[in-house]
């Protein structure tokens, strides 16, 4: 049966032609021209001896000379065979965007009589610069929240203290106050005590609590705000008007002293030095916290800072009285304090060297 689309000789029985897939339609027997196959006789193996049988050629089929000759069509087939057209894909332009040649600029799409296109991802400037606008507001956001929360859950972690305030707010009743030598104010989850230069006294400003304290470990957190501060510490065991107790001060060329002030309304109060000019190597600068700490217990005051010990005295005048935060000629801001019972064993730490 001769294929009516590329003229070649297909088996009688196909019903499409193997060269190009075509369906075939009837063609009489008679133009088919066949030969009767021969049968070549076995010939005798001498190796093996074993006969050796040579299969009959395959008949060979002629194509008339009058038989119009086709182009083999494209390899696009369809079921069973069938040559199915496909529409033409659409090609997408981008605006500004040239095609280098061979139109190879998107992925997926084939442009008509053209080769398969890939697509190129075109960045999206808008969700970039989105993305990076929130992660910039998360890590701000977080650091105030963890900067906010570790300030004001200083309290509630601070298990047993007999006084506690982070400043969250003024529920605890500080004497919050400005005139023109001092000013008392709590902002940012801070109390700060502000003395205006040449105030000999400066400011003490005493816990907002009746409590008079005898035993006990007082700690405080702080930051020089003005590297000219001139001191900042604490009075302990002092009394109702504040003129005497202990006084504990660091000055800013970074040593410490301890004084005992004596003395009542109205009187000139006497000073002793109980230490004087102790070096202390612990103490961060200006703009840097630093813990403060003092441990009252019996007649032994020591004086620590950031954790390591300073000095020891030892007095036996006072044995209780109110607590004040102490600051000379200068901005301090603090973040928290608080008031424990005194520890069963004091540090044995050696003290810093003057």
């Amino acid at each position: 049966m001769i294929c009516n689309n590329c003229g070649f000789q297909a088996p009688d029985l196909a019903t499409f032609c193997p060269n190009c897939g075509n369906r075939l339609q009837g063609t009489p027997r008679s133009e088919i021209v066949s030969y009767p196959p021969q049968i070549v006789q076995p010939e005798q193996n001498v190796a093996s001896g074993l006969e050796q049988t040579h299969l009959p050629p395959r008949p060979q089929y002629e194509v008339a000379s009058n038989m119009p000759q086709f182009a083999p069509p494209e390899p696009n087939m369809g079921y069973r065979g069938e040559q199915t057209q496909l529409p033409p894909r659409p090609q997408y332009e981008v605006p500004g965007l040239p095609i280098p040649p061979g139109g190879r600029q998107f992925t997926g799409v084939s442009a008509p009589g053209g080769p398969f296109l890939q697509r190129r991802k075109v960045p999206r400037i808008g969700v970039i610069l989105g993305v990076l606008f929130l992660i910039v507001v998360i890590v701000a956001g977080g650091g105030f929240l963890f900067f906010h929360r570790s300030q004001s859950q200083f309290c509630s972690t601070a298990h047993g203290a007999l006084f506690c305030d982070d400043f969250a707010d003024n529920s605890k009743g500080w004497n919050t106050r400005s005139d023109s030598t001092q000013t008392i104010a709590i902002q940012d989850n801070m109390l700060i005590l502000t003395s205006a230069p040449g105030v000999r006294r400066g400011i003490r400003e005493p816990l907002p609590t009746n409590r008079l304290f005898d035993d006990f470990m007082l700690t405080f957190t702080y930051t020089l705000l003005d590297a000219k501060t001139q001191s900042v510490g604490a009075l302990v065991r002092a009394n109702n008007k504040l003129s005497s107790g202990y006084s504990a001060t660091i000055h800013s060329d970074g040593t410490a002293f301890i004084v005992k002030a004596a003395g009542g309304p109205g009187q000139v109060v006497p000073l002793e030095l109980l230490a004087s000019g102790v070096k202390v190597t612990s103490l961060k600068p200006a703009g840097q916290q630093n813990t403060m700490t003092l441990i009252m217990k019996g007649p032994t005051l020591v004086l620590l800072m950031n954790g390591s010990v300073v000095t020891r005295v030892s007095d036996r005048d006072f044995k209780n009285g109110s607590i004040a935060l102490e600051v000379s000629q200068g901005k301090v801001a603090f973040g928290s304090v608080a008031v424990y019972p005194a520890p069963a064993n004091l540090p044995n730490t050696a003290a810093e060297s003057p």
